[in-house]
């Protein structure tokens, strides 16, 4: 007997089956409450290393509705993914993007799940974690016309980051801040 529990991107909620032999003998029903937001992540890949994102726009946006600030939703340090085929992951970034931004979901190098190699890709050195939300963003920007980009809005030099209901403005520079010693 095997229970086989699936979510996926396009609706809320998972789905649980039991089977015997591979067959399908029954499903649990879920009397779970119907949430009052849906998710509508794009997973896509972005950059010459590929690196798995999520895009959130608002909800009903249409490309020709004009461009949109974007907000970078950046783990919170490269011990979980975030980017993943399930609804409910991308919850907190789809109200984030329903107040009218476009926001970029990056697993960087140090997440798990993809290789060894780009797991430890960040051992004694943390900055190729932020030079990959640099590299999403400059990718994504040409590919979805409804980013904000330019001089004018600062997005080519600067994005807004969240971090656990906070916003503020982070450089999106490959270069590290200096530590002030020589």
């Amino acid at each position: 007997m095997t229970v086989l529990v699936s979510a996926r991107p396009d609706e809320p909620g998972s789905t649980a089956r039991v089977l015997r032999d591979g067959e399908r003998v029954a499903a649990v029903a879920s009397y779970a409450q119907r949430l009052v937001i849906t998710a509508r992540p794009r997973l896509t890949e972005a950059g010459p290393r590929r690196i798995p994102c999520a895009v959130l726009l608002p909800s009903g946006y249409a490309e020709g509705d004009g461009p949109l600030p974007v907000l970078m939703d950046p783990y919170g340090g490269p011990h979980g993914q975030r980017v993943a085929a399930a609804h409910h992951p991308h919850l907190t970034s789809q109200w984030f993007a329903d107040q009218g931004f476009a926001v970029v979901v990056a697993d960087g190098r140090g997440t798990p799940g993809r290789s060894p190699a780009w797991e430890k890709a960040i051992l004694r050195d943390l900055t190729p974690t932020l030079d990959d939300q640099v590299e999403a963003l400059h990718a994504l920007a040409g590919r979805f016309p409804s980013f904000r980009t330019g001089s004018r809005s600062g997005a080519g030099r600067t994005a807004a980051t969240w971090r656990r209901g906070r916003c503020c403005g982070g450089r999106t520079s490959s270069t590290r801040p200096s530590s002030g010693r020589r």
